[in-house]
């Protein structure tokens, strides 16, 4: 879609994740382009403790970064597709279990 790239776009994509990020549920995330590099402590299990069961990762975008809460039984998909697997970073990649879908 015309302004996928845009920094409006990009804002609007992080704050729907970070509103389904409080939310005990599953999210399934396609052609996300860089968005997700901002994710990287939230899709590595990298979280601090609050009080109770609450558990913070730091989000970032751009030069600016900040700890967002998140659900102990939110979960995250990225499916990334076939064509764009050599395209994608081995640390990134290495974040999370590997799946082939047919």
């Amino acid at each position: 879609f015309a302004g996928d790239n845009s920094k409006l776009y990009r804002a609007s994509v992080i704050s729907q994740i970070r509103v389904a990020a409080l939310q005990p549920t599953l999210l399934a995330i396609v052609d996300f382009g860089t968005i997700l590099e901002g994710f990287y402590e939230m899709c590595n299990l990298s979280f601090v403790r609050g009080k109770g069961t609450h558990f913070f990762a730091t989000v970032s975008a751009g030069s600016y970064s900040c700890d967002i809460p998140v659900h102990p039984k939110f979960e995250v998909i990225v499916v990334v597709r076939q064509k764009e697997l050599a395209e994608q970073q081995l640390a990134f990649l290495d974040r999370f279990e590997k799946y082939l879908i047919c």
